[in-house]
């Protein structure tokens, strides 16, 4: 999803934007590339996410196992 580059290596950082500049295929690769990983960060994905933890750990507290640890 990018291109790397050592920090602080100004001549890279700008060789990597000429490169994007010069090759529309690869603009577009790395484009989709990190428009699909975006999508792994939407709300909706990471309230999901979220849910399906909350709903575990709601199980897990409430399985005789642990019910029997904490009483």
């Amino acid at each position: 999803t990018g291109l790397l580059y050592p920090p602080g290596d100004e001549a890279a950082a700008t060789g990597a934007v000429l490169r994007l500049l010069r090759d529309p295929v690869a603009r577009a690769t790395l484009g989709r590339a990190a428009r699909a990983r975006a999508s792994r960060f939407s709300a909706v994905a990471v309230v999901s996410r979220y849910e399906r933890l909350y709903r575990r750990l709601l199980e897990t507290a409430a399985s005789p196992a642990v019910t029997e640890a904490v009483g």
